[in-house]
């Protein structure tokens, strides 16, 4: 299914440590979790996970987002609502 413009969500989510089914959810916001997906170009459905593709030129976003929210989410002196990632 891919093609040259898109690549396998999978490996992303393999790239920052994790499975597609669950950095997946950044794409929809399911189950509590933060929307990182604004202006993200996919493929495939959310509910699919193997089905996932992320256009090559949105994955460092992508990534900055969710590495942004993890920090955050880490931080021992979180305090205050979940900012936007987006």
């Amino acid at each position: 299914m891919a093609d040259d413009d898109y690549v396998s969500f999978g490996d992303i989510a393999r790239r920052l440590g994790s499975q597609a089914q669950y950095c997946s959810r950044y794409l929809d916001g399911l189950d509590d979790h933060p929307y990182l997906g604004e202006n993200i170009r996919i493929r495939g459905n959310t509910s699919d996970y193997h089905s996932l593709e992320i256009h090559k030129d949105d994955v460092a976003l992508f990534i900055s987002r969710y590495e942004e929210y993890v920090a955050w989410r880490d931080d021992p002196d979180l305090e205050g609502p979940m900012p936007k990632f987006c």
